[in-house]
């Protein structure tokens, strides 16, 4: 379990199934958060700053971050030489996942993991960014997967502040003929929505056998400009007056000195108004 100040460069094009007003990014090659040693394969996370941000590794066996939870059943109890971790969870970038470094494992038992957020558990606000890492799959019921089971296998879908579904995003073709630890394919998929997202879907439909890692939210604090009055701009050579049509500037807009020489422009009834000591006065 990890909290971390961190936020990400919007960034990301993608092909969803049913457009909507997000930005899903991936699936890309993940084997750390943040370690330099891993290159470019680290989390589109991993650069900004975030009001607050968590990880949840799984290393500690629960799913305790703050303000998630997950609907469906799953175990982290996947025995230790087929637990698929990310890469860097055991200190070192090398292809393996070694020692006893957890994932969440579907434990022969679900197609799907479903995340959901509470806002009033993340400081008020759900979060507007989320992202998981797909790290295994095999057999249903055990085994090295076939060669059907790593075709067209994997989706993610994210969900509003409503609840209203922001598309699906895949099917993606993930996964390798192995299941020893190697992370190579490990892939992280996300999604970006400044609303805000009340829960991130990852599914695997009609597995029932494999595992993701590295579960990452955070809230992106974005700057209040309702209170903001434009004063003045230079367009063109031109000086450039704020405008409003047919009515008159609001009279606690001009009560204070620091208001002393507000001008506004209104074009429908051709009238200038500037602020003074004796309040708006049309010009």
């Amino acid at each position: 379990m990890r909290k971390s100040n961190v936020s990400l460069s919007l960034l990301a094009s993608a092909i969803i199934s049913n457009m909507a007003p997000a930005d899903y990014l991936g699936p890309s090659p993940y084997l750390s958060f943040d370690d330099v040693s891993a290159g470019a394969s680290i989390s589109p996370f991993s650069d900004t700053t975030f009001l607050n941000f968590y990880i949840e590794n799984f290393e500690d066996g629960n799913l305790n971050t703050p303000g998630v939870t997950l609907r469906e059943f799953a175990s982290t109890n996947i025995t230790t030489a087929y637990s698929d971790s990310v890469d860097g969870d055991d200190g070192t970038i090398d292809g393996l996942a070694t020692g006893s470094t957890r994932s969440l494992f579907s434990d022969f038992k679900t197609s799907s993991l479903t995340f959901d957020f509470s806002a009033s558990a993340l400081d008020g606000s759900l979060p507007t960014h989320a992202g998981i890492v797909w790290t295994d799959v095999g057999r249903n019921n055990g085994g090295t997967p076939l060669s059907s089971d790593l075709s067209e296998n994997t989706i993610f879908e994210a969900f509003d502040q409503f609840g209203n579904s922001l598309g699906v995003f895949g099917p993606f073709s993930l996964g390798d003929s192995s299941i020893s630890r190697t992370t190579s394919e490990d892939r992280f998929i996300g999604v970006v929505n400044i609303n805000g997202i009340s829960a991130i879907r990852i599914s695997m439909p009609g597995k029932n056998n494999w595992e993701v890692d590295h579960l990452q939210y955070g809230t992106v604090l974005l700057p209040d400009t309702s209170s903001k009055k434009p004063e003045i701009s230079v367009k063109g050579g031109y000086i450039k007056l704020d405008v409003i049509d047919g009515r008159s500037p609001p009279d606690e807009d001009c009560t204070a000195t620091d208001h002393y020489g507000r001008m506004i422009y209104d074009p429908t009834n051709n009238a200038l108004f500037l602020c003074d000591k004796f309040g708006w006065q049309e010009k």
